[in-house]
């Protein structure tokens, strides 16, 4: 009996624990906790979720402005057709998915190295095209790509690499993912045109060898991020 109630009082307390919380961390909600407040641990998880995303929101925002008050992006980028969508997707990514932190800074990095028109100008369709295609991408998705652009232009690959173990073992080494989410990665990163497939009837080859799988639309992507990061230094 003192065991069950033992176990009774430590629910009920985490329960009050995660209301209290939710209470200190967002002022001005009473009206969503009351609807949560036979699920306390969802309302915390939506809370903590909107916590993060706005602290991202206003690391986007003063990123902006800065770039703009420095003149590194144009007055009028804002209104191009480029500038509109590239935003909106980021947007809309902070808005509406589970935050996603690899994600979120994959597409900030490529939109704003995109709106300084550093490496492209804003009638080049190629930045829309990645930014919704990034959308798309699980973190660990994102980080077998940019390990295997990285291992492509270090040229960091030989002819043992076109053996798909051996090419996913470099992955899982330049990454610091398991080989399981290596080889997890695959389908997706090859549905969004990304990698190319597998070879051989045993299917045991690499496609696209000289570039390390790469597609030009991966070229792409890893060539963007990379830029923005040589750009912050």
């Amino acid at each position: 009996m003192k065991k069950a109630f033992k176990t009774v009082t430590h629910k009920v307390t985490k329960r009050n624990i995660l209301r209290d919380f939710a209470l200190e961390a967002v002022p001005g909600i009473f009206g969503t906790i009351k609807a949560y407040q036979s699920d306390p641990l969802g309302l915390t998880s939506r809370l903590i979720q909107r916590v993060a995303k706005n602290g991202i929101y206003e690391g986007v925002e003063k990123e902006w402005k800065s770039l703009k008050e420095t003149e590194k992006i144009k007055d009028d980028y804002g209104h191009t057709a480029q500038g509109r969508v590239c935003l909106t997707e980021l947007l809309d990514c902070l808005d509406a998915d589970i935050l996603d932190d690899v994600r979120i800074d994959t597409m900030r990095k490529i939109f704003f190295i995109v709106a300084q028109e550093k490496i492209s100008d804003r009638d080049n369709p190629t930045p829309q095209l990645l930014m919704k295609v990034c959308r798309k991408l699980e973190s660990h998705e994102i980080m077998v790509l940019l390990a295997s652009y990285a291992i492509y232009k270090a040229t960091e690959f030989s002819e043992q690499h076109y053996d798909i173990h051996n090419w996913a073992k470099a992955i899982a080494a330049k990454s610091g993912l398991l080989d399981g989410l290596v080889y997890a990665s695959e389908d997706k990163l090859i549905k969004c045109g990304l990698i190319a497939d597998r070879t051989h009837s045993d299917r045991s080859g690499i496609g696209k060898k000289e570039t390390f799988r790469l597609t030009d639309l991966g070229i792409e992507m890893g060539k963007y991020v990379s830029a923005s990061e040589n750009a912050k230094g």
